[in-house]
């Protein structure tokens, strides 16, 4: 296939996935905001992983104080350290989890969002190498038949392709309208789409 042919087709994949910079400013609000609202849950599943933490720290200082005492042998005391530790080492992975995962999610979130603003302008203006990253960004299931490219998007990026239409037409009742008011009015009308309020996956795989 001719460089141009596929470029037009590149192009015409990354404007399905383009959105506004008033779409991406509300999308990241709203999942900061559900972010705040599930802090209490993640607090709670914090406060049992630590208590279960330090359960299992006391056992391990009690089993050296038995072992020390003489009140178990050498082979006992190895079998039970060996699986107090694997449970202390788990509940370790566990809290760092979950700390960091709402903070990684919510990153991962920004670099689609991102993505999906500046691609399509981003093409035009890049040169082979950079063309070549950011067709990789679309997807690993990338393939050519009777001169059309196929594209299997990654589920972030295919959730924004079924909303643009929704966002274009919500635009399509501000332009040419330009005011200080103008993201309130879009940020309301995005908010009265159940299509626009679609879950984001809490587990979203990173960009390549």
């Amino acid at each position: 296939m001719e460089e141009k042919v596929l470029g037009r087709q590149i192009e015409k994949v990354l404007a399905s996935i383009e959105i506004p910079k008033e779409f991406h400013k509300w999308a990241m609000d709203v999942l900061r905001e559900q972010n705040e609202v599930e802090s209490q849950d993640r607090t709670r599943i914090l406060e049992n992983q630590r208590q279960e933490y330090d359960s299992i720290v006391r056992k391990i200082d009690n089993l050296i104080d038995l072992r020390a005492n003489g009140e178990i042998t050498e082979d006992e005391f190895s079998r039970r350290k060996v699986s107090l530790t694997s449970g202390k080492d788990r509940i370790e992975l566990l809290i760092t989890d979950t700390k960091s995962r709402v903070d990684e999610w919510l990153k991962i979130a920004e670099n689609y969002f991102d993505f999906a603003e500046q691609a399509r302008e981003s093409f035009g203006k890049a040169t082979l190498e950079g063309k070549k990253n950011i067709l990789s960004s679309l997807g690993s299931n990338l393939t050519i038949k009777d001169r059309e490219l196929s594209v299997l998007l990654p589920e972030p990026l295919e959730l924004i392709k079924e909303a643009s239409p929704t966002i274009r037409e919500i635009h399509s009742r501000f332009e040419p309208q330009e005011s200080i008011d103008k993201y309130k009015d879009l940020a309301r009308r995005y908010s009265e789409s159940p299509i626009l309020l679609r879950g984001w996956d809490s587990n979203p795989q990173p960009l390549r």
